[in-house]
């Protein structure tokens, strides 16, 4: 297990400070991401970069959850169909 993955198991779900912008860090922000954080802080020298990831994160958040959001229409309109053939 790699450092970023052993920070991320001992984070609660509240919020957290990634420091860099890179690979490592792309991966603790998903991990903190998809773990229910309520806020993550970037710290990076280049602040474009960290900038950058967080507009990548942000995206990949937000095709999530149109995702999601189409799935449980789906379901909420397959149990509809399942309901009137009864």
């Amino acid at each position: 297990m790699g450092t970023g993955a052993a920070v991320v198991d001992v984070v609660e779900p509240i919020g957290a400070v990634v420091v860099g912008a890179g690979g490592g860090a792309r991966a603790v922000v998903y991990g903190l991401a998809e773990r229910g954080a309520r806020e993550i802080r970037l710290v990076n020298r280049t602040f474009e970069h960290a900038k950058k990831l967080a507009a990548e994160e942000a995206e990949r958040q937000r095709i999530a959850e149109e995702k999601r959001l189409a799935e449980e229409k789906r379901l909420r309109e397959e149990e509809a169909k399942r309901l009137d053939e009864e």
